[in-house]
């Protein structure tokens, strides 16, 4: 092969490359076609959100970075982009409802609004490099609903830009290997080719241009190492995008091995349930097992559909098949129906002193009070080794929900107190779900998680649970539990429903979980079917959402339904769990989002 052949071919991939490259820098993103107007009302709706959402100082830089991030991709100026801190500062008063209408309206996103949530969901993740800050992803939850997307589409949207990221980092991969062997390849050619110009007197031309010739000796030369920078740099930024999302491990949770014991604990993993790299992930947390086998950890939450990659923490099982063991003989080898019916009632009206525990019940205390104690203990271990999963991004970084039951809701607590001890705690946490929390229901515990939950701190609770209020009748320190009543947090965060028209003790959780997972709006597989992701049974209709009144709005709930004024709480708003399936109705009574969707 002569150099003249070379230097051509050469030539040809060079103008082929920068060909591509050249049609790779005109294409425009979604929001880039826009006009000023759509961009600068995106750029204020989403000020206004975050001043509704995150308006704590603690906030302040992450609401500004949000907003440099944004305005630099809507090529706006930097004096809109001082204008839009000064609105997430709440330094400037403005309702949210005109830039809404400007965005809806607009023809693009009348005809598919999905365009703009693809973009929003696709810079949100890569500009930040792969990570996916739990505050971030409940603000689009928030824009999308007040757009009328449905939080099913956001999810969608969230799956193929995964699998568009995966499908480019492989064929990158690909590529690289492709390049690599060319290249290897080449260097043998430029080797030979260099031996026979020198031999032809040829090693002039490579003197007179000082050695620029050089790479153009060989096949593909300039090319390979252009292509090669342009594929390693793509490369790398996919990859990195990747291993951000999904830990540099690459196996998440599932891979997930406890390096070093914390406390007392022997057994801590993670079990898939569904299984499915997604932007987002929950996490399961049984309180106690019925049984003798490690199975209650899935059969418990065999319909929760909450996302799309959800795991069941697996922790201390023979300790909790102790307890397990406990309660059933409690309930069902001592206490009579009449018993029990008598202590839901006095329970309800808060009437049980020491004294009036039925004897046969205080006769058999012993069986429960040291595997309660014990599984006390293990609890909060299990929760501080969550935290450090959690911390160190095991799962990458991407928001997560945790959802527990009776002490599996203790772990969720002593987990968000000891990451709320830590530094960058925020942006992990979006949601958590806490029924029957054996845990204190003191506002005072509650505020230091407002830092790191970015989304909703639901506290499901049961008047009439007896058997919690008997399992801390001995204890001083905790005259307010968490599991008994509500939580009088004045914060947007803060959600109490009531579940006492659903269970009627503590064992009925589990038993009645689908009930109480539709009741406090995570979605079920059970309920896919019905056009309202949070479609209730009609047991779980009575059950009441507490919100103070100081509340900006009902709608701040989410999509609840009515709401009422509780006789018996003037302080409080009851909001009835009816939803309607009808997709048309306005939007601060859709149905179609959960009550975590909106804020």
């Amino acid at each position: 092969m002569s150099v003249n052949d070379n230097i051509n071919s050469t030539t040809d991939m060079n103008a082929g490359i920068n060909e591509n490259e050249k049609s790779e820098d005109k294409e425009e993103s979604f929001v880039e076609k826009m006009d000023d107007i759509f961009k600068f009302s995106l750029a204020s709706f989403s000020a206004i959100s975050l001043c509704l959402l995150y308006d704590t100082p603690h906030n302040k830089d992450y609401r500004h970075s949000f907003i440099d991030s944004l305005v630099s991709h809507l090529s706006l100026s930097s004096g809109v982009g001082n204008t839009m801190k000064a609105l997430s500062d709440d330094d400037i008063s403005q309702e949210s409802d005109i830039f809404i209408q400007n965005i809806i309206s607009d023809k693009c996103i009348k005809e598919n609004p999905l365009n703009l949530v693809k973009d929003l969901v696709h810079w949100c993740v890569t500009s930040s490099g792969g990570k996916y800050d739990s505050r971030s992803r409940f603000l689009l939850r928030h824009m999308t609903w007040q757009l009328h997307v449905k939080f099913e589409d956001l999810e969608d949207v969230e799956e193929t830009l995964i699998k568009m990221l995966r499908e480019r980092t492989e064929k990158e991969k690909t590529e690289n290997d492709s390049v690599r062997a060319k290249k290897a390849r080449n260097r043998k050619i430029k080797r030979f080719a260099l031996v026979g110009i020198a031999a032809a007197g040829g090693g002039a031309l490579i003197g007179l241009t000082g050695g620029l010739a050089a790479p153009l000796v060989a096949a593909g030369a300039g090319a390979i190492i252009g292509g090669t920078s342009a594929a390693v740099l793509g490369s790398v930024a996919g990859i990195a995008v990747i291993t951000s999302l999904f830990g540099a491990g690459g196996a998440g949770l599932a891979g997930y091995k406890m390096k070093r014991r914390v406390g007392g604990i022997d057994q801590f993993f993670f079990s898939p349930l569904t299984s499915s790299d997604q932007l987002s992930l929950t996490i399961t947390i049984s309180g106690w097992l019925s049984g003798d086998n490690e199975s209650n950890f899935f059969d418990v939450w065999s319909h929760i559909n909450q996302s799309r990659e959800q795991y069941s923490l697996v922790w201390e099982s023979e300790h909790l098949m102790r307890l397990g063991n406990a309660f059933e003989y409690i309930l069902e080898g001592i206490m009579s129906y009449a018993a029990t019916e008598a202590l839901k009632y006095t329970a309800l009206a808060g009437l049980i002193a020491a004294i009036a525990w039925p004897a046969t019940l205080v006769s058999a205390a012993g069986v429960i009070d040291n595997p309660w104690s014990v599984c006390l203990q293990r609890s909060v271990q299990a929760g501080r080794q969550l935290a450090e999963v959690l911390l160190a991004r095991e799962h990458g970084q991407r928001p997560v929900t945790l959802i527990g039951y009776s002490l599996g809701a203790r772990v969720i607590y002593f987990c968000l107190e000891e990451m709320a001890k830590r530094k960058k705690h925020s942006g992990i946490i979006e949601d958590v779900y806490l029924l029957g929390a054996a845990v204190s229901g003191k506002v005072e515990d509650w505020k230091k998680f407002s830092s790191v939950v970015a989304g909703h701190i639901t506290n499901g609770y049961c008047r009439t649970d007896w058997l919690l209020r008997f399992l801390y009748r001995t204890s001083s320190r905790h005259t307010e539990i968490a599991g008994l009543q509500p939580i009088a947090w004045e914060n947007r965060r803060m959600i109490n429903i009531d579940l006492s028209s659903i269970i009627e003790g503590h064992l009925d959780y589990a038993k009645n979980m689908d009930a109480v997972l539709a009741a406090v709006g995570v979605r079920t597989r059970k309920n896919n079917e019905a056009k309202s992701s949070i479609s209730l049974p009609n047991m779980a209709a009575t059950a009441t959402v507490d919100v103070p009144v100081s509340s900006k709005s009902c709608d701040d709930i989410g999509a609840l339904g009515e709401a009422k004024v509780d006789e018996k709480e003037e302080t409080k708003i009851n909001a009835t769990l009816e939803c309607e399936s009808n997709a048309d109705e306005n939007t601060s009574q859709e149905c179609s989002d959960t009550p975590a969707q909106k804020v």
